[in-house]
């Protein structure tokens, strides 16, 4: 497996953001081995055993973690839009479970572990019980209660949501490890995804009102390039050219602005001003950006024309400069940078671009060394994303570094 080509300056600037300019600490990646290992153990503890579903701000740590769970009741929920109050959280299952789902697809192509197949088919069921608890087809829950029958749920999904469960759910799709009757259950689901936002012209509330943060529809750059995942995920996962149609005539949507939103970066700097200002005018909420970078890395991998491929890339580029800038010292730069890390078309690897690599391959080792699994929550611009932060899961998102940084050929492949 080759190394993704970075443009240089993007190792200058990676230095410039170590304290004093210096070099990241030289610290080994952890073995495969043990990184195997702490995903079983996330298996274990994170994954519901009855819904399969991700329940965050758990504390995975405690081996009695289940049995003093507290759920809301069905009544607390049912009808009601998420405040994101309850607790446990039941606002993130959709976003975690699709992480994590396409995770294992990376860790199966890397190590070839055959576990990720049993615990793929896990998640992926408590996934497609999203997709079953509204009457409104296409709608896809934040999360279920163990033991609820009557399946309630919040009225409101959210874009987020959306974004994590079809990047996981398309990757699980064209990986070994989905059987005949997933990938069946992913076509119906992407088609009633599409269908529902082309009908609605928005994701609605599971009762057909309103929903909150579910304009996926909005030309505003926390939002353009997310609805274009959903059309493009639709039409390669069950060939319906209408959803093609659909998707091409949303990039040409007003001179091509759902392209603009991402590409220029203003838009994607001040989305949440006056908001951010608060915090003082070297100061940006990533955690949207972080979220963008997850649609643009599903249109990246299905489009396949040059020039819509090209500026995926560069709006993905665009992202990891605003983190650069900035996201501070935290290494939320890790999850924008290694999510950009994919090419148009195949070049050499240019020995210019080594200490980039070996940077990337030090701060990566200490952000898995100073995450611990069982944490729910960090303070934003310390390790991980805030978005990832908010969803209380971070060791998906220090996994995800490593792991995808092994699938894309970033990082070298350690020891076993």
């Amino acid at each position: 497996m080759s190394r993704a080509p970075v443009v240089v300056a993007l190792s200058f600037a990676m230095c410039l953001l170590l304290p004093g300019g210096a070099r990241a600490q030289q610290r080994p990646l952890p073995s495969l081995e043990s990184m195997i290992a702490a995903k079983n153990w996330f298996f274990d503890q994170a994954v519901h055993p009855i819904t399969h579903l991700i329940y965050s701000r758990v504390n995975l740590d405690d081996p009695e973690h289940w049995n003093k769970a507290k759920f809301a009741e069905p009544a607390a929920v049912r009808e009601k839009m998420n405040n994101d109050s309850e607790t446990p959280n039941l606002s993130n299952c959709a976003a975690a479970g699709g992480l994590f789902l396409g995770q294992l697809t990376d860790i199966h192509a890397v190590t070839g572990d055959i576990r990720c197949g049993r615990q793929a088919r896990a998640v992926f069921e408590g996934l497609r019980s999203l997709a079953e608890a509204s009457p409104i087809k296409g709608f896809i829950a934040r999360g279920l209660l163990p033991g609820d029958s009557t399946k309630a749920h919040f009225l409101n999904s959210s874009v987020d949501q959306y974004t994590f469960y079809v990047y996981g759910l398309v990757k699980y799709y064209n990986s070994p490890l989905a059987g005949a009757e997933e990938k069946r259950d992913i076509r119906r689901i992407l088609t009633e995804i599409c269908t529902m936002i082309e009908r609605f012209g928005t994701i609605p509330g599971s009762n057909g009102a309103p929903g909150l943060v579910s304009d996926i529809e909005v030309l505003r750059s926390d939002r353009s390039t997310r609805l274009l995942q959903m059309f493009l995920a639709g039409f390669a996962v069950t060939g319906d050219p209408h959803w093609r149609q659909v998707y091409l005539e949303k990039v040409q949507e007003t001179d091509q602005a759902r392209l603009k939103t991402v590409l220029y970066p203003v838009q994607l700097r001040y989305t949440y001003a006056p908001r951010d200002f608060k915090h003082g005018p070297d100061y940006a909420d990533i955690a949207t950006i972080w979220q963008t970078q997850y649609s643009l890395a599903t249109l990246m991998d299905l489009e396949t024309t040059v020039a819509l491929k090209a500026a995926y890339l560069e709006a993905m580029k665009t992202c990891a400069r605003i983190v650069q800038r900035y996201g501070g010292r935290g290494l939320e730069l890790q999850i924008v940078m290694l999510a950009q890390n994919r090419t148009v078309m195949d070049q050499l690897p240019s020995t210019a671009d080594d200490p980039y690599f070996e940077d990337l391959a030090h701060w990566t080792a200490d952000l898995v060394a100073n995450t611990p699994r069982w944490a729910v929550e960090m303070p934003r611009g310390s390790r991980l994303a805030a978005s990832m932060t908010h969803i209380g899961v971070t060791y998906l998102g220090a996994a995800e570094v490593y792991w995808t940084g092994l699938r894309r050929g970033v990082l070298r492949k350690p020891a076993r």
